[in-house]
């Protein structure tokens, strides 16, 4: 049996960090604190759950900090953990049964999101009260001679796993994290400290692709657009220079920012030549799949021959389906927001809609939904599935609700319905209501300015 010692570091987390130490008693050998400067009770607060304080000088790198954590630890398996963070219920048992087997390298563990400092653990889990979906970390490492974390934020072990043939499991032992609850964000400043400390970064190693794909992403965040356009253009330009050298590096980052940023742009095109060439890098990956399928739709809808706009919706649903496919696997590079689940179906979904195949639609956005049932766009891809099979009734009474939200979709979807059933006087109503809607937001999905022509020139005809 393998022995555990969770690592975290701390500064000024008083708050946060005796919930994260409770929730480690009786599955961690031993609890390493690296604390770097804290001018609160964080110290004395450790030192009470039994934790083997170490301090360190802070110099704006994570990484190091998280090198220092385990220099002391000779062998066993290292549980990386923040002090916003704890063990969800069950936790415990499972790490317990893998320490037993001693047969994973490296587990990926599930992160949940709390929306809010008070949410209970246990409906963080459920998702009653959890912020997105749970993203899976590389969180529980064998400690090997060789294990090094790199990059000074959003460390990875990139450069380990290479060196050496690694066994990577989903470990399903929950991570509950409070750190990204909107308020306690802002108060710390996270994001800004995030962009500088990047910035800092590439003022001294330019060269360093990867953390300029995430600052790319960071200002993406902050809505400094033209600017994480120029640094994802520049990150993507260095690992093209690098050539077949890129691929010892992450490669899905810098193009999942690169992509991401080019079919914002609606340069479709260019983000499948640049998602084609991360492929032949470093192989498939649900991210690249995933954007390749959204780039898909897109030219599909701006198709002029309909064989084209086949051609298009056909490639679009392989890469989501090889999105699906891909759900449960462990993968190392972080994913994008349901690329494997309610994201990939429902834009399956709206490709299955555009082919004119509600009834397929119509359980792509089911499935969206089974894992994200607040999602607004599934919610209204299956209406207007409904509408396409003409199950007219039903499409009604799912809209209904929805027209709160007072979204151009909705009233469209609901015109679109009264207008099969030939009710004239609702569908001027609705359509006016669509129109007062449009004038406001934009529709959620593009390919409703098509749906909306279709009413319009139905209003010319009554």
């Amino acid at each position: 049996m393998s022995t555990l010692t969770a690592c975290l570091i701390v500064r000024d987390e008083e708050r946060l960090l005796p919930g994260c130490l409770a929730s480690l008693a009786g599955i961690a050998t031993r609890i390493v604190v690296v604390d770097t400067g804290s001018s609160d009770r964080s110290v004395e607060i450790a030192m009470s759950h039994g934790a083997e304080v170490r301090h360190f000088a802070w110099c704006d790198d994570f990484s190091a900090a998280r090198n220092f954590a385990i220099e002391g630890v000779r062998g066993g398996h290292v549980l990386l953990i923040d002090a916003d963070e704890r063990l969800g219920p069950g936790a415990a048992r499972v790490l317990r049964r893998v320490l037993r087997k001693d047969r994973v390298d490296l587990g990926l563990l599930p992160l949940h999101d709390a929306n809010s400092l008070d949410a209970p653990a246990a409906a963080v889990l459920d998702g009653s009260q959890r912020r997105g979906e749970p993203v899976l970390l590389p969180r529980l490492l064998r400690r090997t001679g060789d294990l090094r974390w790199e990059g000074i934020i959003h460390e990875q072990v990139s450069g380990w796993l290479r060196c050496a043939e690694r066994r990577v499991e989903i470990v399903d032992a929950p991570l509950v994290h409070y750190g990204a609850v909107a308020a306690l964000r802002k108060e710390r400043g996270k994001d800004q400290r995030n962009r500088e400390l990047l910035e800092r970064h590439l003022a001294a190693h330019p060269g360093d692709l990867v953390m300029r794909s995430f600052l790319a992403r960071e200002l993406l965040r902050a809505g400094m657009r033209e600017a994480a356009l120029e640094q994802g253009a520049r990150a993507w330009g260095d690992l093209l220079a690098l050539g077949a050298r890129a691929a010892s590096l992450n490669v899905i980052q810098p193009a999942t920012v690169h992509a991401w940023l080019l079919l914002e742009s609606r340069r479709f095109e260019a983000a499948i030549a640049a998602l084609a060439h991360a492929r032949e890098l470093a192989g498939e990956h649900p991210n690249l799949s995933l954007l390749e399928g959204a780039c898909c739709e897109q030219l599909a809808l701006e198709a002029a021959a309909a064989g084209d706009q086949r051609a298009w919706l056909e490639r679009a649903a392989t890469a989501l389906n090889r999105c699906l496919e891909a759900h449960g696997r462990p993968l190392i590079s972080e994913l994008l927001p349901g690329a494997t689940h309610w994201a990939a179906a429902t834009r399956l979904g709206t490709v299955q809609l555009l082919a004119g195949r509600p009834e397929l639609a119509r359980t792509s956005f089911q499935r969206a939904l089974s894992t994200k049932p607040d999602h607004l766009e599934a919610r209204l891809g299956q209406i207007e599935a409904l509408i396409d099979a003409d199950v007219l009734g039903p499409a009604i009474a799912a809209t209904e609700p929805l027209l709160k939200h007072d979204s151009p979709d909705a009233w469209l979807l609901a015109a679109a319905a009264v207008a099969r059933l030939g009710r004239e006087e609702d569908l001027r109503l609705f359509a006016s209501q669509t129109r007062q809607s449009l004038a406001r937001v934009p529709f959620l999905a593009p390919h409703r300015r098509l749906r909306w022509i279709e009413i319009e020139r139905a209003l010319v005809a009554v």
